[in-house]
């Protein structure tokens, strides 16, 4: 996560490269599955269910979603367009929230850029990340 912000937040604004986009993409394919993991087991926690939390299985199948959502943003311009647009909003509600914290103004909303570059799909390799702490979290659980 720390990756991401810092990548998004300071080197991007700052030092925009194809380093930069490529370190975008691996840090958010890890972290979606993780993300999606995250709120499952919240949810399943509020709701009391006995055993609240994820199996591989589960882990694996989140990593699926995330490499087809990936594919499909990175191959396909009108699910580029959504992305951008849901991806800006979500980022624009978080500096509203911000702003209304630190007293300052919000700056309008826009969507984000999605640059169509098919070797992003190299970063489909990151989801080793999530499936390897899956299989560590299900042998400690085990254990």
């Amino acid at each position: 996560m720390a990756v991401l912000v810092v990548n998004d937040s300071v080197l991007k604004p700052h030092a925009r490269s194809w380093m930069t986009g490529k370190l975008s993409d691996f840090a958010g394919v890890a972290l979606v599955p993780l993300a999606l993991v995250s709120i499952l087991e919240l949810v399943r926690f509020a709701r009391r269910v006995r055993r609240w939390q994820t199996t591989t299985r589960e882990v694996a199948a989140l990593c699926a979603v995330a490499a087809i959502a990936l594919i499909a943003v990175k191959l396909s311009t009108p699910a580029a367009n959504v992305y951008s647009a849901l991806v800006g909003r979500v980022r624009w509600i978080a500096r509203v929230g911000w702003s209304m914290l630190a007293g300052s103004n919000t700056e309008p909303y826009s969507p984000i850029q999605v640059v169509h570059d098919p070797s992003d799909l190299l970063a489909l390799s990151a989801l080793a990340v999530p499936i390897r702490v899956a299989k560590r979290a299900t042998a400690e659980q085990s254990a």
